[in-house]
């Protein structure tokens, strides 16, 4: 993907498509150790099987769009680096999810251009409060 944007979207993409495979080729190979470990499971795949098995409304799920880029919430690049969302601040705008995962969810990313495009280098899930800034 040649913009962390691209990246994010097609994650929602592949989780919606229920490529749970596809979807951990989005992430480093560091961050995949790290989202199987927080997930208590054996490998990304496994983890991110958990996630897509959580999206019950797969249409709206993946109609979400990205809040404007350049200003927090949306993506911020520094460098070779960015940052999405937080943890009590989604980046995500959309219709929003009837039931199950919404793309709020999926909290913070961190992004890290690479030779092979830009990645995700770090994700914290959404863990509830208010969007304050």
């Amino acid at each position: 993907m040649d913009t962390p944007e691209a990246t994010l979207l097609e994650l929602v993409e592949r989780i919606a498509d229920e490529d749970p495979e596809g979807a951990c080729s989005l992430f480093t190979l560091g961050a995949q150790t790290t989202f199987a470990q927080e997930s208590e499971t054996k490998d990304c795949v496994t983890a991110m099987q958990i996630v897509v098995d959580k999206v019950t409304d797969k249409e709206n799920f993946e109609a979400a769009k990205l809040k404007p880029s350049g200003e927090w919430p949306g993506v911020v690049i520094t460098g070779d680096s960015a940052e999405f969302g937080s943890t009590t601040c989604t980046g995500w705008d959309g219709p929003g999810v009837k039931s199950g995962l919404d793309t709020g969810d999926l909290g913070r990313f961190g992004l890290k251009k690479t030779d092979d495009g830009w990645l995700i280098n770090e994700n914290k899930i959404q863990g509830g409060g208010t969007c304050g800034g």
